[in-house]
């Protein structure tokens, strides 16, 4: 079974047992920060981004909040069942 938790970003999904982003999302509601603000250093609103590897989107939506409502970000995760999580 899925968990859903309001985090720093939006609400993510997740799977409880995943040790690393999962585990992360529920003690911290937040996934690998020193990440994401590297990419503020770098994005600016209007930026167009291509997250591969999006996995379960725990970037994807920081990076969706960066570039803004006049960005674009292209998610593309080839692990099947990461993918249909993230729908």
């Amino acid at each position: 079974m899925n968990a859903l938790k309001k985090c720093r970003y939006g609400d993510m999904v997740y799977q409880p047992n995943d040790r690393y982003i999962g585990r992360s999302f529920e003690l911290y509601g937040e996934f690998s920060e020193g990440e994401v603000a590297l990419f503020r250093q770098l994005l600016r609103p209007g930026d167009t981004v291509v997250d591969v590897g999006a996995n379960i989107g725990a970037h994807t939506v920081a990076l969706a909040r960066l570039v803004g409502p006049g960005g674009r970000v292209l998610a593309f995760e080839p692990q099947r069942l990461a993918y249909y999580l993230s729908l």
